[in-house]
This record gives C-alpha cells, sequence and structure tokens, in this order.
C-alpha cells in the first residue's frame, strides 16, 4: 500500500485511487477520533530505501511505502542560502 505524510504531518493511505485520511485505530472510543500523524509516538521514523522508495511502519509493524511532503532540515537550509533566516 502507499501512504504519504502531508506537509503538516497527518497520514493519508491511497485506496481505491484515491488518497484517505487515517485515523487512530487506537482511538476508536472517542467521538472526535484523532488523526494518525508523526505526533504519536507508535509512528516510525521514514526509512529512506533506494530499490523501493521511502518506507514507514506505524502501530503494530504496518508498513507503508511513502511520500514525505514534510519539510526535511535540508530543504530549509537550501531555501536560506545565507542561514540568515531570509528568503
Amino acid at each position: 500500500m502507499k501512504a504519504k505524510i502531508d506537509t503538516h504531518g497527518f497520514l493519508s493511505i491511497m485506496r481505491a485511487g484515491k488518497w484517505r485520511e487515517q485515523y487512530c485505530p487506537h482511538d476508536c472510543a472517542s467521538s472526535d477520533p484523532a488523526r494518525c500523524g508523526d505526533w504519536c509516538a507508535r509512528f516510525g521514523e521514514v526509512t529512506r530505501e533506494t530499490s523501493h522508495g521511502d518506507w514507514l511502519t506505524i502501530c503494530r509493524g504496518i508498513g507503508f511505502e511513502v511520500i514525505d511532503e514534510r519539510v526535511r532540515p535540508q530543504d530549509e537550509q537550501s531555501t536560506d542560502p545565507e542561514g540568515d533566516g531570509r528568503r
């Protein structure tokens, strides 16, 4: 399966050709369930793979090929070449 982490750290899963928001399966009793995201302790680190793309493992070992849209530190540096906070 394919997944995507958006710029805010929330997870979406590709189902039937559409991105679907993923909600926490451990938060079923709540009337306002939490969205799955990088804030959670069960949310793994993205592993940078070369042969199959990037990989993410969440919860009980569920794995996904993932697109990570979050800004990484090296991305911030490239948009601020002088390192003074201006772009």
